[in-house]
């Protein structure tokens, strides 16, 4: 039984006295009516006193600080960072008094509760997993988190205190503004830069170490480490001015980018003079902004790719070997400052053009190498005191990518593996998009590979509104829960975290079928994002072009795999497969609606309300998603047919159903009452700065339908396809289409 049904009350001191006294009536067990922290204690420990009392909805004023020598009286939750006695010890299970690190215990006797924690932070894992403890009676429970390390970034709606409570982290990924100015360390390169350059770098700079020395103190009340962000290793993109600066003040270290190359060489990694400066950047990087620990990201802004004379010489025009020295150049600096070094590998993407440049993306297997062919000199040659952070995702954030092929093989180096549960992967969680199954397995298997003495790091967001609270999301907060819960005991039941999270919200009556409707979104948003096991795009949204399209189909290495070459085979039997999967989903959603509706009657109407309405946008994109891939894999049939000078003039038919079905199911994609409210946001939708949407599916769309449409007229003429199958104007043949096709209409 637990102390109150939250589904069920208001916040206000009436509604909690009332209540408490009903479960007192009632012959329930004894209720909180205070908590206990020692005079003077840590500020962590007090947060996690005001967070229990929040939780609990008790009055104002229901903190106390008493001397350590207090006798808990009935009614009262104690929390402390003394060590038991010998008697709490042993019904803790504890060969000694000392808990392990980060761990608390929870005894409860007498209607009291002390809550023992190893360490201040500790006492708000407690608070943050209170699922596991409140309904004691009496007894004893242990808890310990199954990795020790454990990272996070944070929200803005939430202090940091609540962050590490709700995720159960002991490192809070800090912010990646740069406070750096070159004034002190190096000032030629200051003071060649124009006054007014100066004056931006400067006061850039200063606010940006404001930030840092604030989120780093926050961290310390927390009781936990702060590492800022340092992101990618192009100079030229830290600080273009301080670049500037730089080149011309050491000439030698500017590099030579490769022709059409989407991986840059700003500074060239043979010139001594590069890794003064990025020394120098890196120092003073952690010191103003007041770091525990350095995090370093290595994709995206890469900016050491160089390829002149001296490179080519000495085989520092290589990726592996560039990695090698920039991250023992990174570590030398941290180490003589005292910093920890975590280095967040990459492996993302496949080899492909973006418009007249070429990503190379090392690393993710077949022609672009493996994660050990990239990061195999850095896990060699630089310090094992250096950890390595490796995404558990083998590909970039698709849904139920395949696992990591460098995870678990960065030996003697701390390993942790790297989750990414945001909106970017999953529909922005404008939708219902579970991700509790994929993350048990990974965290199971990352466990088993890197051990007790490993981590596991999350960056957790979502849609980019400003106004969205990441763990007041009544449909997808259970991605976060789930993944707090599993990094502390990755064997720990599904079912169990599911109802858990679901009687909180929904009450206990609804939740076993919302959970229900809920877990089914996983297969959906799996199989609707990702046709036949292949990629989409990684940032939830409609590709505008076949040829993007056809890239991102290969971004998740299953592409190398036998089953992904056999998924791409352009045949009707392929077609068949991806309409029966999306088909499949659709039922999945039916299915969902009929769940939500079976406990109408026991759900608040706001909660209803968001139910019917998210799961309203999922199946109309799962329309769309059905007749986009459909007619993809129609058009690389006909495509298919035209190489071998064939055609199939009845896909036209198919192809203008789907025409026409993505028209009408994108005009019923994100329709919402303007004033509706979701548990997840602060503002009305229709006062959202940035409205629910995914893109547009219209220009792919059309230009499916007017490329299948001029293969099939090249072969035949263009009274081959019955006016019936013809949609927008006449098409030329295949190869001289205008694009113009209703565009956007």
């Amino acid at each position: 039984m637990q102390f109150f049904n939250r589904s069920k009350l208001f916040h206000g001191f009436i509604l909690s006295i009332v209540s408490m006294a009903l479960l007192q009536s009632a012959g329930a067990q004894p209720f909180v009516r205070s908590i206990v922290v020692v005079l003077g204690c840590h500020p962590a420990v007090m947060s996690a006193a005001n967070l229990l009392a929040k939780e609990w909805h008790l009055p104002e004023g229901s903190v106390f600080q008493k001397p350590d020598s207090w006798l808990l009286q009935k009614g009262e939750v104690l929390l402390t960072t003394n060590l038991p006695d010998p008697t709490q010890a042993r019904e803790l299970g504890l060969k000694h008094s000392t808990l392990p690190n980060d761990a608390f215990g929870v005894v409860c006797k007498d209607g009291a509760w002390i809550v023992f924690g190893q360490r201040p932070r500790s006492l708000l894992y407690a608070a943050g997993d209170v699922d596991q403890w409140e309904e004691m009676t009496s007894g004893a429970i242990l808890r310990k988190p199954a990795f020790a390390f454990r990272s996070a970034s944070v929200n803005g709606h939430y202090s940091v205190a609540e962050c590490v409570a709700r995720l159960g982290v002991n490192i809070i990924i800090g912010r990646a503004d740069a406070p750096v100015t070159f004034k002190k360390r190096l000032p030629a390169v200051f003071y060649r830069m124009g006054a007014m350059d100066r004056g931006d770098v400067d006061a850039s700079a200063e606010e940006a170490e404001r930030a840092h020395q604030a989120l780093a103190a926050q961290c310390h009340e927390a009781d936990v480490e702060y590492y800022p962000l340092l992101y990618g290793n192009d100079f030229s993109l830290w600080s273009p001015a301080l670049y500037d600066a730089a080149v011309r003040v050491f000439p030698s270290a500017k590099g030579v980018d490769e022709a059409n190359s989407w991986e840059k060489g700003t500074l060239c990694p043979s010139d001594t003079n590069t890794w003064r400066l990025v020394r120098a950047y890196v120092a003073e990087f952690i010191e103003r902004s007041h770091a525990d620990g350095l995090y370093a990201t290595f994709w995206d802004h890469y900016g050491i790719f160089c390829q002149c004379d001296r490179c080519q010489k000495d085989g520092l025009n290589q990726f592996p070997n560039e990695l090698s020295v920039c991250v023992s150049n990174y570590q030398s600096v941290a180490e003589s400052m005292g910093c920890p070094l975590i280095v967040r590998t990459w492996s993302s993407g496949v080899p492909h053009w973006l418009g007249d440049q070429w990503v190379h993306a090392p690393g993710n297997g077949g022609p672009s190498g493996s994660g050990q062919d990239l990061w195999g000199p850095v896990i060699r040659d630089v310090p094992e005191s250096v950890s390595i952070q490796t995404k558990v995702y083998a590909a970039d954030c698709q849904p139920n990518p395949p696992f990591s092929d460098l995870l678990g093989k960065a030996s003697p180096h701390r390993e942790i593996a790297e989750y990414q549960i945001t909106g970017q992967t999953t529909g922005r969680l404008f939708l219902p998009a579970s991700e509790v199954d994929y993350t048990a397995w990974t965290m199971q298997r990352s466990h088993a590979l890197v051990g007790n003495d490993g981590g596991v790091s999350l960056f957790c967001g979502a849609t980019k509104n400003p106004g969205y609270h990441v763990f007041g999301d009544a449909v997808n907060g259970i991605n976060l829960y789930a993944w707090r819960r599993l990094s502390w005991d990755p064997e720990e039941s599904l079912g169990q975290i599911w109802l858990d999270w679901a009687r909180k919200v929904y009450g206990d009556k609804a939740a076993p079928a919302v959970v229900r409707a809920l877990r089914r979104s996983e297969y959906v948003i799996h199989h609707l994002f990702s046709a036949l096991g292949l990629g989409n795009d990684t940032n939830s949204g409609f590709a505008g072009s076949i040829a993007r399209r056809e890239v991102l189909l290969k971004y998740t290495n299953r592409y190398f795999l036998p089953e992904g070459q056999a998924a791409l085979a352009p045949t009707l039997e392929n077609v068949d497969r991806v309409i029966e999967e999306k088909e499949k989903c659709l039922r999945q959603i039916q299915a969902m609606k009929q769940d939500i509706e079976s406990v109408a009657g026991d759900l608040q109407p706001a909660q209803l309300a968001e139910l019917r309405t998210r799961v309203n946008w999922l199946e109309e994109f799962g329309q769309v998603e059905r007749y986009l891939d459909e007619s993809l894999w129609r058009f690389r049939y006909l495509r298919e047919k035209s190489n071998l000078l064939e055609t199939d003039a009845d896909q036209m038919a198919m192809l203008a159903e789907a025409y026409d079905q993505v028209r009408q199911h994108y005009a019923m994609m994100f329709k919402m009452d303007p004033g509706q409210r979701f548990s997840c946001y602060s503002v009305p939708l229709g006062d959202l700065e940035m409205k629910p949407a995914l893109g547009n599916p219209l220009p792919l769309m059309n230009e499916l339908y007017a490329s299948s449409l001029g293969l099939v007229q090249g072969a035949l003429g263009p009274q081959s396809v019955p006016t019936p199958w013809l949609r927008g104007k006449v098409h030329p043949p295949a190869g001289v289409w205008d694009g113009n096709l209703n565009e956007g209409e």
